[in-house]
């Protein structure tokens, strides 16, 4: 093994950053953050630019978790929201899957058991319920309506209601065309929500119509039999004391037991700002009564946008499970992992167990391994470079906002770097690289406060090759601003945000909340920018047409000391964004200590996306592949 440390050739004025050679692989570390290690190497080292035989990043789709072969993040399909709907569809005493999504659905057959499901590749609609008037999405709610033992069907959209009876048996289906405006359901947001409210022995219906802003719940009494229903509407406005007005658009609403009491409580969703309400039930099965809106105090982990959920037991521990579609095509699976009574649902899948809306990377506390920061969180890592595992979350600097980490002040360790209203909050780092203590906040103590919107997201790395650190700051309405460092490493000054970035007029890139990201990606000595984006409801711009953030590229054209950035490509290295969502924040590491960087995303609702690098491969051309170290200063 032969190692090289940068202070070797700097004095005791250490960048900390460390290159290992073992078996001819090379992996790097840096105390001064991921983002600038291909660039920041050469230069302490003092040895030329050197030619990089590694290829181009290669990520493999987000890491994804299975449950009996359902994937617990399945992309489908959708102009506005995939709806999940379970149910025993071909009567063998398990749960099969429904995904409806606009103009369909998918079917995924469950050919395990109520314990131990086991799912088959999605079919689309082998049982011809789609239904070409389901503008904007489709929701399916099964239901044995007519007391035949066999599940008939409700097709609810955007526009109407459609009703397909079951006409085979409970294990071979076979639906009849579809009825549009059946039982009366014909209304603007027609998909009724079914349950036995009043304990009676048949389905009672509730529909929540949206007149934005706010959404209105009515409820019609099955006034007929469990073989025969006839629902009128009725008198009361807010039945069983249902909240009214409750604020919202494009609403959806469903009924499950979620306390175990034995009766029907109600989780209400919206489309903007993806909000879930929560109205418990504090009646009985036989007379309800339903107490105030709570806004998602099961802690609910919603993470996409414009999600329709659907509960039931699908592992058979006796707890209901959830399942949440969103706008973006993807479905979730989330087990319940508390009980019947208390219920508590696994956070979104990556395997790293990390949370957040945005995370960064940083050998905080000088052990060889990255520790990960998020909003207001500190994950530490346990484990080691090659096998992380991030310790219970810890509450860090910041709030909200992801921070950037930089040495500032050029002092050898990493100081915290977030932003806070208009401006941004900086916490200077005390301690030393092993062990860091953070001040207070210090506000805006370089006069960065000139943005067009609040900053959402900075980025650190020598963008002129002149020794310190330049910043990029994306702001809230889409703008990312470049401020050069015109003093030097440990004595920062820069100069007013401008839009113009080396060629590139950084004028709203994104819709909304502009993430950069610095990273030389194509390993050519200077430093390339992510972009992330964001979108908000209603927008219908060429880059949000479909409802999606993403994550952009500009390709850096000219040298370490004289950057040129070539226009935007959107999402050269398949970042999905339809998987991202409203909103995606992009970061790198090598958390898997393999030599190159891996892709995280972060999500608007709490999801971390992790891209794992495929790419591998050699990293230099000459004879420091072979062994020749020479041309390095090396120390054993």
């Amino acid at each position: 093994m032969h190692s090289v440390d940068a202070s070797s050739r700097r004095g005791s004025r250490s960048r900390g950053v460390t290159l290992s050679v073992v078996d001819r692989n090379v992996s790097l570390r840096s105390s001064i953050g991921l983002v600038w290690i291909w660039l920041t190497v050469a230069t302490p080292l003092g040895v030329p630019r050197r030619a990089w035989a590694a290829p181009l990043p290669v990520f493999e789709a987000p890491w994804v978790e299975t449950f009996g072969g359902f994937p617990t993040r399945q992309r489908v399909d959708s102009f506005m929201s995939d709806a999940p709907a379970l149910a025993d569809i071909d009567g063998d005493g398990d749960l099969d899957v429904f995904v409806s999504y606009t103009y369909g659905h998918m079917f995924f057959a469950n050919t395990g058991t109520a314990e131990s499901p086991a799912f088959g590749a999605g079919s689309p609609d082998p049982f011809g319920l789609s239904d070409p008037s389901g503008y904007w999405g489709t929701v399916e709610q099964f239901a044995d309506i007519d007391g035949d033992g066999d599940l008939d069907v409700f097709l609810g959209s955007y526009r109407s209601s459609s009703f397909a009876e079951n006409t085979g048996s409970p294990s071979s289906p076979a639906f009849a065309p579809l009825v549009s405006g059946a039982f009366g359901f014909h209304l603007y947001y027609g998909m009724p929500a079914l349950a036995d409210i009043d304990g009676d022995g048949d389905l009672d219906a509730f529909t929540v119509m949206s007149s934005y802003p706010t959404s209105q719940v009515t409820f019609l009494d099955n006034t007929g039999t469990a073989t025969a229903p006839a629902w009128a509407l009725s008198a009361k406005p807010a039945p069983f004391g249902f909240p009214t007005g409750l604020a919202g658009d494009w609403p959806s609403l469903v009924f499950a037991d979620l306390d175990g009491d034995g009766d029907f409580d109600a989780i209400e969703t919206f489309c903007d700002e993806n909000r879930v309400l929560f109205v418990q039930n504090t009646g009985s099965s036989t007379s309800a009564a339903f107490g105030s809106a709570v806004w998602n105090p099961l802690a609910l982990p919603i993470t996409g946008d414009c999600e329709r959920v659907a509960f039931a037991d699908l592992d058979g521990d006796g707890d209901l499970d959830l399942l949440a579609g969103d706008a973006s095509g993807n479905v979730h699976l989330f087990l319940n992992t508390g009980s019947s009574s208390s219920a508590a649902f696994d956070p979104p899948p990556n395997p790293f167990g990390l949370t957040g809306n945005a995370v960064t990377f940083a050998d905080i506390d000088g052990d060889g391994d990255l520790d990960a920061f998020t909003g207001g969180f500190f994950f530490r890592n346990v484990g080691n470079s090659e096998s992380p595992v991030f310790a219970a979350p810890v509450v860090s600097f910041g709030a909200a906002r992801v921070p950037a980490l930089a040495d500032i002040d050029g002092d050898g360790d990493l100081d915290g770097f977030a932003a806070s209203g208009t401006g941004f909050c900086v916490y200077r780092n005390d301690g030393t690289a092993s062990s860091p203590a953070f001040a207070h906040c210090e506000r805006d103590p370089f006069g960065l406060a000139d943005f067009r919107d609040e900053p959402f997201v900075a980025a650190f790395g020598d963008l002129d090759g002149d020794g310190d650190l330049d910043l990029l700051v994306g702001d809230e309405e889409g703008y990312i601003w470049h401020a050069r460092n015109s003093g030097s490493a440990s004595s920062a000054a820069f100069e007013a945000p401008i839009f113009d970035v080396f060629g590139v007029y950084f004028n709203r890139p994104a819709d909304s909340f502009a993430a950069p990201a610095l990273l030389d990606v194509d390993r050519d000595g200077d430093l390339d920018v992510f972009a992330g984006a964001g979108c908000n409801v209603g927008d219908t711009t060429a880059w949000c047409n479909e409802g999606m953030g993403g994550v952009k590229f500009f390709a850096n054209t000219g040298t370490g000391t004289s950057p040129a950035l070539a226009d935007y490509a959107v999402d050269p290295f398949g970042l999905s964004r339809a998987q991202i969502g409203k909103r995606g924040v992009p970061s790198f590491a090598d958390i898997d200590g393999d030599g190159d960087v891996d892709a995280f995303v972060g999500t608007r609702y709490g999801s971390v996306l992790f891209f794992r690098n495929l790419s591998g491969g050699r990293i230099f051309r000459d004879g420091f592949e072979s062994g020749d170290v020479s041309k390095w200063s090396s120390k054993s």
